[in-house]
Order: structure tokens, then sequence, then C-alpha cells
């Protein structure tokens, strides 16, 4: 009761215990409850008390443990349902406790005394529940699995009362049971036992979400003595899921009441459920189809779908018997929810020495219970009796006192015999009957039993052995070829040959020895000591006779004098220089020199000149007139900003001959480079005119994100891609021709058109993993780097045919890394390596040859270059130049960060070498060695891109831009 409360409504004094206010009616014993909104009206919580909603689909195990005794009964609780303080007096009604102990918990600190209970008289002590009240419930079996720890309860204020009834018959440990998949319900009564008006929310712990439903999930309650509206039911809906998760057994699980005005639980409740158990397995066998001579193996997984443990027998049946079958576990113990997986091997029981395959189908089943088998022979025959008369009702089988006759069609794999009872097949048919405990979980898979000698090899060693007679009855007769070389003439050589068994070769061959005596033989094919068939025929080579003419005087002689001098002398007229003169010019000198023995046909070499030009007459000292020739001076015209043919024709006008030359240059095709002799200076009339012309300079290929992009050096416009549709580009590398590039799409090798008008074809597409592929400067050899588990080998094929083979070389406890380097002449090969032992030693390797652009690795051979002395330091890669005199090698072995020198080509090891200060990744040469082309990424060369730049060696601070964000520029050779 309150005293000398003033009314929050009216803000008058009311008199000392009274409930509600004299003057305008309003309730005085509110308490602050700290829950905004304010609570709701109470007809909006009393509409929604039969919630009808299920829910279910997982589950976690509750702790099933005991649950203490009951305590007395509610003074003043009447009926047949069980509240907090009294015992049970209906059947199937789980009696509540709010202030009760966890079932496997010590009992919780005493609740604290209710505020004002010894002030207010209405609220008699007997409705505040004593902290030591706890819950009955039933005991579970002797043989359930403790549970974990379970956490401490919470604390209870003891503000209201919870009553459980369950809506189910009660199972075998005299707790609520439900079937797995199938709903339970609860009806719980809440009472209001303090003295404020307060809402309650309801939840249910220890099952797993979604399988609860609480309706309604909260509610409005007024002090008990306030109203009709001091308790509700709730209900309480739980559906556990019809899985392995929804474990059977008993399940324990608590119920609070949470107090939106104090904060904390107000009652607690503990009660339990029974879950019944279900039985359910699966079976899956893998593989389907099996082949193999002697047996094959099968992966059998069986799984427990159901909710309690279960023992389960693997049985094999093979429909023709021909098979026999074995587990390697024929019995397994599953949990609830539990996979096993058991290993099957099936053998034939007569290998098939030869023939065609035999298919036989296996049938694999877990079974409930373990295969019996009649221990004497009364109860085997009437075992398989009982089997054969259940299967004559079918129509497959006519049974009688007499014997069984089959009448199902014989397959052509299977031999008669007579129908024998097998004990899985017995089994099987017992446990397919309607009254089984569970139905089976079976497949059928297949056994393919392969010949121990196939049908092809048989084949094969026939043909081979009759290729073999063959070939020995059709043997040649062959004879060594005898050594006739050095004979005086044919007529003995022939003498020699037929006495041997062998033919003289027509006509007889020729050959110019001038130290071997005319007629006799200098050579013959094949070789002395071959061995050939009898009656083939010998090739000889016959030392001719040498005469020798002098070569004719021809300086004044125009160019059709000189050839009739030369054909009337027995010799031939060569090349003229220079090659486009008029047919006036005069011979000037020729090669060579006049009066010379040479051998008849011997071309002759002439240099040309123009004809004199002017004639003037001077008297000598004898009176005799003498002629001389005079040549006028004229001065090179200035070039004043003409074209190339502009100034070509101001050249002829001045009186002079012009010289084109086409030179590679960095600069735009078609700008004159230099000009011989010089503007301004002065020559002779007709003097010829060196014009340098510039060929600009060649495309350059590089590697962009997933592209190669052709670009002009000069300003760096793109003038392709590659590929043109789907796919990737990268590692390109030029061939020959220029015509076309080899990049690599992921796993393939292809070569693609460096134009417009081409087809791409994949050269390679195995299973090695190609990497960096280089083709050789002549011809269609390719070197590349093979990668198995981050380990570089070199390797070798050839783009001759349609498909390029790998050929590679041993590995040498070096991973080469860098893209290969051709030398010109094809005899050498130099890649970048570490070494595998120790990852920070870098070098290059040089792989040597005698056989150019030999695509055999046996050919190759191996070595380091370099100083590896200092771990970290070392040359990084290694170009030849055009002519195969230089190299540019990419190196920190004189810095901290890698940069490009140069040096002579076989000073591999840099003994000598020439920097440049310019920092750089990669390098490569134009074709014409003028000009360097460099990726500068950062100083260790770590970022996979970086700028590709140009320079002349020569003017290495000189450089220019030609690509951003890229890598691997090769130019196109000439």
């Amino acid at each position: 009761m309150t005293s000398g409360v003033r009314c929050g409504s009216c803000g008058k004094d009311n008199a000392p215990g009274r409930d509600f206010c004299e003057f305008c009616g309003e309730y005085l014993s509110w308490a602050p409850t700290g829950y905004l909104p304010a609570v709701g009206a109470v007809g909006a919580v009393a509409a929604d008390t039969t919630g009808e909603d299920a829910a279910a689909t997982t589950e976690t195990p509750g702790a099933p443990a005991a649950v203490p005794d009951a305590p007395a009964a509610e003074a003043g609780a009447g009926e047949d349902t069980l509240v907090a303080d009294a015992p049970p007096a209906t059947e199937g009604a789980v009696e509540a406790d709010p202030l009760a102990a966890a079932p496997t918990q010590d009992a919780p600190p005493p609740a604290p005394d209710a505020p004002g209970a010894d002030d207010d008289p209405a609220v008699p002590a007997a409705a505040i529940p004593a902290p030591e009240e706890a819950v009955a419930a039933a005991t579970l079996p002797v043989e359930a699995v403790a549970p974990p720890p379970a956490p401490a309860p919470p604390v209870v204020t003891g503000d209201a009362s919870l009553v459980l009834e369950a809506q189910t018959e009660l199972g075998a440990a005299g707790v609520p049971a439900c079937d797995a998949g199938l709903p339970v319900s609860f009806d719980l009564r809440i009472r209001n036992e303090s003295r404020i008006v307060d809402n309650y929310a309801i939840q249910v712990v220890s099952f797993p979400e979604g399988w609860v439903n609480v309706a309604p999930a909260e509610v409005f309650l007024v002090p008990v003595g306030s109203g009709n509206d001091s308790e509700q039911t709730i209900r309480i809906d739980i559906t556990p899921p019809r899985s392995p998760e929804a474990t059977a057994g008993i399940w324990t699980f608590e119920i609070l009441a949470f107090s939106r005005a104090t904060g904390q639980v107000a009652a607690r409740a503990v009660a339990q459920l029974e879950i019944r158990p279900f039985t359910a397995w699966t079976t899956e066998v893998a593989p389907e189809l099996a082949t193999g001579r002697l047996k094959a193996q099968y992966r059998v997984a069986v799984r427990n779908e159901g909710n309690a443990p279960i023992d389960l027998w693997l049985v094999a049946t093979d429909e023709a018997g021909r098979v026999r079958t074995s587990f390697d576990a024929d019995r397994v113990q599953l949990l609830a929810g539990e996979i096993r997986l058991v290993k099957l091997t099936a053998r034939p029981r007569i290998p098939l020495p030869v023939g065609p395959r035999l298919t036989h189908r296996l049938g694999i089943e877990a079974l409930p219970a373990p295969p019996e088998e009649p221990q004497d022979e009364e109860g085997r025959l009437a075992q398989a009796r009982s089997s054969l008369l259940e299967a004559a009702k079918t129509g497959s089988v006519d049974a009688s006192d007499k014997g069984v006759a089959v009448k199902a069609p014989r397959s052509p794999l299977r031999r008669p015999k007579t129908p024998k009872l097998k004990l899985d097949l017995g089994t099987l048919a017992r446990l397919r009957a309607e009254d089984s405990p569970a139905a089976l979980a079976g497949r059928v898979v297949v056994y393919r039993q392969r010949p121990l000698v196939p049908l092809w090899l048989v084949g094969l060693l026939a043909l081979i052995a009759v290729a073999a007679y063959v070939v020995y009855t059709r043997l040649p007769d062959e004879v060594t070829v005898p050594r006739v070389v050095g004979a005086r003439d044919t007529f003995t050589a022939d003498k020699q040959l037929r006495a041997a068994g062998l033919v003289l070769a027509q006509p007889v061959q020729q050959r110019v020895d001038q130290d071997a005596p005319p007629g006799s033989i200098i050579g013959q094919s094949p070789e002395p000591g071959a061995e050939i068939e009898r009656g083939s025929s010998v090739t000889l080579q016959v030392a001719a006779g040498t005469p020798q003419v002098r070569t004719p005087r021809l300086a004044g002689l125009t160019r059709t004098r000189a050839d009739e001098r030369l054909r009337a002398a027995g010799l031939t007229l060569g090349v003229a220089e220079p090659p486009r003169s008029p047919l006036t010019w005069i011979v000037d000198r020729q090669i060579p020199r006049a009066d010379l023995p040479v051998s008849r046909g011997t071309p002759v070499m002439v240099f040309l000149k123009a004809p004199k030009t002017k004639k003037k007459a001077s008297s000598s000292s004898d009176g005799e007139k003498k002629t001389t020739t005079t040549r006028k001076t004229v001065v090179v015209p200035a070039i004043a900003g003409k074209s190339v043919d502009d100034y070509a024709s101001a050249l002829e006008e001045a009186g002079l001959k012009v010289r084109r030359v086409s030179v590679t240059a960095s600069v735009p095709a078609g700008a004159l480079i230099s000009v011989t002799p010089e503007p301004g200076s002065s020559t002779k009339e007709g003097s010829t005119v060196r014009l340098e012309v510039s060929d600009g300079s060649p495309t350059i290929a590089v590697e962009t994100d997933g592209l190669v992009t052709f670009l002009d050096p000069i300003g760096g416009k793109e003038l392709g891609r590659l590929p043109a549709g789907e796919g990737t580009a990268v590692e390109p590398s030029w061939a020959p021709s220029g015509k076309n590039v080899l990049y690599r799409d992921g796993q393939r090798l292809v070569l693609g058109p460096s134009g417009s008008g081409g087809e791409s074809r994949t050269v390679y597409s195995g299973s090695d993993s190609l990497r960096d592929a280089v083709v050789a400067p002549r011809g269609s050899s390719v070197a590349m780097l093979r990668v198995e588990e981050e380990d570089g080998d070199l390797c070798f094929g050839s783009l001759a045919g349609r498909r390029l083979t790998p050929r590679c070389l041993p590995d040498d406890g070096w991973n080469l890394t860098g893209r290969p380097a051709w030398r010109p002449d094809g005899r050498v090969l130099v890649v970048g390596a570490v070494r595998q032992s120790d990852t920070r030693v870098i070098s290059v390797r040089a792989y040597q040859t005698d056989e150019p652009f030999s695509t055999d690795p046996d050919d190759w051979s191996g070595r380091t270059a370099g100083d590896i002395t200092v771990p970290g330091k070392g040359v990084r890669s290694v170009a030849f130049s055009p002519d195969g005199e230089r190299i540019a090698a990419i190196t920190n072995v004189e810095s901290s960060a890698f940069e490009v020198v140069l040096a002579d080509a076989g000073d591999l090891e840099l003994v000598d070498p020439q920097p440049l200060d310019v920092r750089a990744c990669e390098v490569a040469w134009r074709p014409d060695g003028g000009e360097l082309a460099i990726v500068q990424a950062d100083s260790g060369c770590t970022q996979e891109r970086g700028t590709v730049l140009r320079f002349a060696p020569g003017s290495p601070r000189e450089t220019a831009r030609v690509a951003d964000d890229a890598r691997a520029p090769t130019y196109r050779p000439k």
C-alpha cells in the first residue's frame, strides 16, 4: 500500500493505503518499468492466446537429466493443473518452478525479498515462491550419455509463476514424447505475482533455432488481485525435424519469463521432451563401372539418415554367380548422421584367358540384420525350396514336389547349370518382404572383366610373326663395295665393280682436280666398305682436264666489246659495276687482272667509267699533236629542304650521278640521312653522289596485359594486335620471315600473322607447360622452357611440321627462368637461370652444339657462365647482336640495380664489360645492330612489366619511350 502518494495524473495527494486516486481514479501503484514505449492495453494482449504456429527443422540435443521434486501446492490453486507450488494433479502436465535450479547444476542463490512485502498486506507472503522450490521430472535411463556442464542458471526474481501442461501422451520414460518431424504442443500458464503491471517475454532455450514457436511471445499482465488479466495461457509448439540432428532420447529444456519492467528473469521452468527414434539409411557406390582382369574395387558409402545408432550388414550379390565379393568390413556401426566408407573387392571365379570382355552386374545392399546361413544340408535345401517356390509365384520358374524348372531365357554369356541356392539371394528375398523393418538401400554396379591377353595383342603378335617371316625370306643379298678410288681409268674400276657383283652407274661424273691425272677415279658413292644389295649401281667421279687460258686486257672497251673478247678467249663476262651504267661506258679495271692464267669459263668482273667528254689539241716539242681530256668541276647542290626525289633530280641536272642506299634508322622512312660528297663541296662532273635514305625502324612487338601489340618504335603508334579474337597472347617471338609471330596462349603455342589477312594456327596444345618459346634467327628451330613443379628445363622443337613436338634436356640442377637467346650462327644458346639448391645464386647457362640450329637435345651441352660466388649478384639475361660479335647483358655485378652492359660475344663472364649506366630488366637488338630496346622496371626486376625504351648503343643517355606497362620487346627481322 502507498502512503501519502501524489497522483501523477491530477497532481493531488491521496491518503495513505489507497491503490487508486480518489479524485481521478488513476492507479497509484505504478512503478517505473524502464521499458519504452509504454505498456500496451490489456485487451491487445488477451486477443492472441492460442497461437497455432509450429516450427522445426534443425536440432541440438539437450542435456538429459533428472528434475528435482516439486514443492508444496500453492495456496488457493485448484483444478487439476500443476503450478509451481503444488504437486502434479493431472497426467500429461509438467510442473514448473520459476526458481527451480537446472537439473545438472547446484541451486541458484535465493532470490531477494520482494520489495514492500512487509508493508503491503494485499500481497500475501505465500504468493512469493521460496528459493528452495523445484520442478519434478522423469528420470533418464541409466545408459544416457552425461551432458556437458550446463551454464549457471539465471537469477530469478520470482515476480511471476509458470504452469506447463503437455498436450501429448507420455513416453516410456514418463515424460511427453513425440516423433521426429511431428509437432508437440504445450500450454504455459503465466501469472503476474508482482505488485506492478508488467510485460513478460517468453523464451524457450536448449532447443536449436527454428524448433520452437511461442504464441504469443509476449504478454501484458496486471498484478494478482487487480483484475482478470493477471494471468494468461501461452501456446508452445515444438517440432523436431525428421533428420539425424533430432537425436532420439530425452531432451531437457527451460522456459524463461523476462520482465520488461525489471529486465530480470521473473520465472523459470524446466521440462523434458522425449524424441522417439526412427531408422533410415542410404547407400552409394562408386564407380558405377569398373574394369579389370583379375579384380575390381569399389567404394561403398553408407550414411545413417536416422536419429539413433544403427548396425548394418553389407551384402553383395552376382546374378550369374561368377564373381566373388568381399568387403573390408562386413558390418558397420553408425551413429546418427554418420557416414562410413567401405572398400568392396570383386574377383572373377574363373579368369578370362582371351576373348571379348564379360559384363557382370553386382547388387550392393545394406541390411539391418545379419544374413543367416543354414548350418545343415536339410536346412539349406529347405531355404532353397522356399526361395524357388516364392519365385514361382512371379512366373519365372515352375516348382513342384519333383523339382524345379527355370523358364527364364538363358544369357549367351552364362553356361547352363543346375539352379543352386545362394545365401545372399535368400536373405535378400526374406528382407524384401512387406514386414521388413526398413526400406533397403541398394545399388547396382557393373564389373567388366577383361581378358588376360587382349585380342589386339594376339593380332599384333600374329602380324609381327608374319612380317618377320616375310622380311627373313626376302632379305637382300648384300655385298661390300670395293675401293675403286685411285684407279687409272673407268675400265679398271668397272672390272673391280663387276667382280664384286655391282654395276657402274652411267653417265660417269667429272670433276676438275688439278692434282689428279685426267681420267683417274677421284671419288665414289657409296663409300668403300658399305653394305649394299647385289646388283646395285656405284657412281664414280673422274678427274677432268684443266686447260687454262690467259685473261685478255679489257681496259678502254665497252661492255659489248669486252664480252666479245672474253668469249673468244673462252671466258665469260661477270658482274659490271655500276650495274646500271650506260652502254657507252668503258672498262676502267677488271678482276682477274689481264694476262693472268685462269680456268676456261671463268667469269671476269669489270668496273666501268664514263668516256672522255672533251678533247683539246696541244703541240709537243717534236711537232706532233697530242690530245688531252678535261672534266668540268661542279658543286654538289645544297639540300635546302628538298625531298629525296627532288634532291636527286637537282643532282642529275648538275651533271652528277645518284646512288641511293636504303638504311635502317631511327627516323621516319624516306628521310634523307646523309649525302656523300657533302653538299657545297666540289667534285668532277659525272661523279656519283651517294644518298643514304631511311628505311625506317622495323616494327617492334611487345607483350601488354594479355596481348601482343605491334608498335612503330618512332612515336609508339600501334600497328596491330594478337590475338584478333578470343584468347590471350604473351611472350612474342618473330619468325625469320617477319610475317608471323609465335606466342603462348595458356598451355598452347600459336603461330599468328603479324598483319591482317593471315590465320593463326596452334602448333602445340599438349600437357607440358611450355614458356618463353623463341624462334631461331634462321630456319624453323624453336628453343623454349618446360616448367614442371617450378623447375624450368631447356627444350627444342621445330615449326617445319603442323605440330611442334618438344624434346628436352635432362635436369642439371639449375632452374631456367629467362628467355633463350640464339647466337646468329645457331651454335650457342644462352638462358638466364637460378640454382635449385639456392635461389639466391643467379647466372646464365650457355649451351653449345656443333650442329647449327639443332633440335636434338643430345647435340647440346651446357655450362654455367659468369661469377656465382656472391649470392644475389650475377647476369640475368643476354642478347646477341645481329652480327654475332657483341652481347648486351643485364647484370647487377657492379651496381646495386640491374643495368645493361656491352661486351664481346665470347665474354659471357663479363671480364671486360662496357657499362652504359642504364637501368634495365630486358634487352633486345634491332636487326641492324644500331639500336637497343630495353624494359625498365624496378631496380630488382621484381615487377612483371615496365616501360619499354630504345636508344643507340653509342648514345645511351638519349632514350625514347616506346610503350608503358609492357615486356618482352622484340624487333621484326629484316
